[in-house]
């Protein structure tokens, strides 16, 4: 029972039958199992007791002094033995951990605790604090969030150079929020940087932001002084309670995923968000996006310009805009113009790279230039080829109604290719992309379906319907028709007139 319960305390008897209390001493402290013993014995026991005592047993009562206060008083002495050692294992631990990872990484690896594990005890905070020679109140927690700009110099450093970076961008936060008062900064994404902050002394919560605006300013102005880099800056809510941290992170993130996208807004309290929403209006911007679907199908270029053209003017005009509403936005229309590409085969060089898509692109954008740029681009794209196709579409309804109304004459597609001042390989090209078929399979089909009309309407000789649909070889004419429809020419209309007579 001892095994599976792993007790703090185990109350025994010296004589027992099986097994006597020393042996059950040396087996448990033989398993490696951290239990405090407290024996019971007789007067004449007491040899055995000094031998209990040897093997780990930690205080002993006669059973004639066995009364209830004395044993809670013995236990209460086993208790803070216990607590008092373990407190002191606890310091072994961290201490073996410092000289292991090194005291950086463990402050860091502290921070990060705070930011993100659930369930830290108060007594391991401030053990922790102590030996790290930490000073952070826990009073008027508040958490910054700063997103540090991406710039083109970035993009080429090497993962070392990114690193010092990284820790040079740490030395300056702490330098600036030491001049202020208690926090600590920590990177907690690429380009992301939290500084938890408290503000012991001051209890007006209008006096704490104006001391986090001061803070702020002069984070962003070292920023730019001495990495030549912008940040947006999100702050949470006042929090009481380290346990609060965690909600402050989030509260911190939020803010700064908005703030980042406007750049006149480059600092926001989350307190800012809770009377804020999209003023763009959702339910008419999925009508807007359903149009654009229709009229992309449709192919009418104007109209699509113009839902485009509404869509940039309702973000170009909302005050308050979140990143995500953007990535939305802008991931839905990627996901209809890739529609419509992949259905006519075009390629968009806004929404793919060679054959792989670029909407992982559109999730890295922090600034709102960057998600109307793309829209811009794409716009341009989608429009020039909506209006080529356009172009195209004419042409083909042009050499349909040509043909139409000379399918009789001796036609071919270099006539009617004439007739549009087109090269034939061109039309031959552009007919088959608009129209599925071939020219000479146009032409045959609307030939045959000219024929079948005469010989259920009229009363012409087949040689008669052969010219009349452009064939002066009836024999032709024939092999033809019965390729196409099944049946010979005759058989069709007599087919027709015994349906009729039924």
């Amino acid at each position: 029972m001892a095994r599976v319960l792993e007790p703090d305390i185990i109350i025994t008897d010296i004589k027992m039958p099986v097994m006597d209390g020393i042996e059950l001493i040396k087996n448990i402290k033989n398993e490696g199992m951290d239990t405090r013993f407290l024996v019971l014995s007789s007067y004449n026991d007491f040899k055995y007791v000094k031998e209990a005592m040897k093997y780990g047993a930690d205080e002993y009562l006669l059973k004639l002094q066995l009364e209830p206060d004395n044993l809670v008083k013995t236990l209460k002495i086993l208790v803070n033995k216990l607590e008092k050692e373990r407190k002191e294992n606890k310091k072994r631990e961290i201490i073996e951990k410092y000289y292991d990872v090194g005291i950086p990484l463990v402050r860091e690896k502290f921070f990060k605790d705070l930011l993100f594990k659930e369930g830290i005890k108060n007594d391991e905070i401030e053990l922790q604090k102590k030996f790290l020679n930490i000073n952070l109140p826990e009073q008027n927690l508040i958490c910054l969030v700063l997103h540090v700009e991406k710039n083109e110099a970035h993009q080429k450093y090497t993962d070392e150079k990114l690193s010092l970076l990284n820790d040079s961008i740490i030395t300056i936060l702490d330098g600036v929020v030491s001049k202020y008062g208690c926090g600590y900064a920590v990177k907690t994404e690429t380009m992301e940087f939290t500084i938890i902050y408290s503000l012991k002394e001051i209890f007006d919560e209008r006096s704490v932001y104006e001391h986090i605006n001061l803070l702020a300013n002069n984070i962003r102005q070292s920023m730019s002084t001495y990495t030549n880099t912008a940040v947006y800056i999100g702050v949470s809510n006042i929090h009481q309670g380290y346990d609060s941290i965690r909600l402050a992170y989030k509260q911190a993130v939020k803010a700064v995923n908005k703030a980042s996208v406007y750049t006149n807004k480059s600092l926001l309290r989350f307190s800012e968000l809770e009377v804020l929403s999209e003023d763009m209006n959702y339910k008419e911007l999925l009508a807007e996006l359903a149009e654009l679907e229709t009229h992309l199908n449709e192919n009418d270029a104007e109209k699509a310009d113009q839902i485009l053209e509404n869509i940039k003017k309702g973000i170009a005009q909302s005050k308050y805009i979140s990143k995500e509403y953007l990535s939305r936005i802008c991931s839905v229309i990627f996901f209809i113009v890739n529609s419509f590409a992949q259905k006519h085969n075009i390629t968009f060089d806004a929404i793919t790279n060679g054959q792989t898509p670029l909407l992982s692109e559109i999730e890295d954008f922090t600034t709102l230039n960057q998600y109307m740029d793309w829209i811009n681009n794409l716009q341009k794209e989608v429009i020039n080829e909506l209006t080529e196709n356009s172009s195209q579409k004419s042409i083909i309804v042009k050499a349909k109604r040509f043909i139409q109304s000379h399918f009789i004459e001796d036609i071919s597609l270099n006539t009617v290719a004439d007739h549009l001042s087109l090269s034939p390989g061109y039309l031959s090209i552009l007919f088959k992309k608009e129209t599925g078929q071939n020219f000479i399979d146009y032409l045959i089909e609307l030939r045959m379906e000219k024929a079948k009309e005469l010989l259920r309407t009229t009363e012409l000789k087949i040689y008669e319907i052969s010219k009349k649909v452009g064939y002066e070889n009836i024999y032709y004419f024939s092999r033809i028709f019965s390729k196409v429809v099944g049946v010979s020419p005759k058989q069709y209309q007599n087919n027709f007139k015994n349906v009729q007579k039924k």
